[in-house]
């Protein structure tokens, strides 16, 4: 693991997407879901 390195304003986190990356607009919401495993939903603001 890499510490000390931040991220800048705008920059964005992938962790392996096969959709690509997609920069969510106030309001949307976003849901990952994971099967058996459950799902995980994030709103923007």
């Amino acid at each position: 693991m890499r510490k000390g390195i931040g991220l800048k304003a705008g920059q964005m986190v992938s962790t392996g997407t096969l959709t690509g990356m997609l920069r969510p607009k106030a309001g949307e919401t976003f849901v990952g879901d994971f099967g058996p495993f459950g799902s995980v939903s994030a709103k923007h603001s």
